[in-house]
């Protein structure tokens, strides 16, 4: 992994991951698949979709409260 800090903003940085971190990538994504499998076993879709928009309002909400705090 490299790190390097963002010439504009030092708040912010840029990571790379090297070969052999991209090699894994693809079974971090399998293992995660299956996790989410196995834990919403039995739940209808309709509901993910539900808790998929929560969380995702939940972050925006998160977002603007921290944009806000910066001005």
């Amino acid at each position: 992994m490299t790190v390097v800090p963002a010439t504009a903003d030092g708040r912010s940085v840029s990571v790379s991951l090297t070969g052999k971190g991209q090699a894994v990538t693809g079974q971090v994504e399998n293992a995660m698949r299956t996790w989410v499998t196995i834990i919403s076993r039995g739940v209808r879709q309709a509901d993910l979709d539900t808790v998929d928009v929560v969380f995702d309002q939940f972050y925006l909400n998160a977002q603007d409260y921290f944009i806000s705090k910066e001005e």
